[in-house]
């Protein structure tokens, strides 16, 4: 069974992404289960505790039901099948019928440990980059935060911090397409909002899918009007931060 993970920052339209992909027959990705992360902290003989860039919900949830799985003698891939396996089944997939699973962890995956990790354990693996300007993923971070949910504590920074935070994740993955290390598709979430039938046949065609008629009904029923909360948030951009945004050419809203 083949593999697809996510690279890039969190509040960036990822989630999104996932309701939408989920929707396919022939796909189940699982939502922030943190998997790969606990598979790769038992490699290294790590507690598992939470991700450093990261809050410990995904990987309470998990715990709380696969500690076994995790905790078996067996490695890797089909650890992470396993689990999957109860997961899809559990949210109503026919597991014979899939064709590529994955988990969403965009920052765990972007981590160069964990990156290196992840295509030693998957070789074949590809991931999708879904970036979004920063204006409107660091105002979602802080939008978040400020309900106090506990799992929110990584985007309590300031907003130079989480700005920081953004353009270090967005050029690990450019380095990581410049190098060469694995198939990255790089699609904007304004683009994949604004032009779901051609961006959403870029990503099929990039996991070597059909389309399918639940996900088509699943992009119709999701689509939005532009989105421009965070056109006029005053965060004050960085020289590295306006060069990741020309050469992404990243959009806050589109007309």
């Amino acid at each position: 069974m083949r593999t697809v993970f996510f690279l890039g920052n969190k509040r960036s339209g990822t989630t999104f992404a996932v309701t939408v992909l989920n929707a396919h027959r022939k796909i189940f990705i699982a939502p922030e289960a943190d998997i790969v992360w606990a598979l790769y902290c038992r490699e290294r003989g790590l507690p598992l505790k939470p991700h450093p860039d990261d809050g410990p919900a995904g990987l309470a949830r998990t715990l709380a039901t696969y500690a076994a799985q995790l905790d078996d003698a067996d490695a890797g891939p089909r650890v992470f099948e396993r689990v999957l396996h109860a997961m899809a089944v559990s949210s109503g997939k026919d597991w014979d019928e899939l064709a590529l699973v994955g988990d969403k962890k965009p920052v765990q995956q972007t981590d160069p440990d964990i990156f290196e990790f992840t295509l030693r354990q998957w070789p074949d693996a590809r991931f999708i980059h879904i970036p979004r300007h920063p204006r409107a993923a660091i105002g979602s971070m802080q939008d978040r935060a400020a309900s106090n949910l506990h799992f929110m504590e990584p985007w309590k920074r300031s907003t130079e911090a989480l700005l920081d935070f953004w353009v270090r994740n967005e050029r690990r993955v450019m380095q990581y397409k410049e190098a060469g290390r694995a198939p990255i598709l790089t699609i904007p979430f304004h683009a994949l909002v604004a032009e779901p039938a051609a961006k959403w046949g870029e990503v099929l065609d990039f996991l070597d899918l059909e389309p399918d008629a639940q996900m088509d009904a699943e992009i119709a029923k999701t689509a939005r009007a532009p989105d421009r909360r965070y056109v006029d948030r005053p965060i004050p951009m960085s020289e590295a931060a306006n060069e990741i945004v020309r050469q992404l050419d990243l959009q806050l809203a589109v007309d």
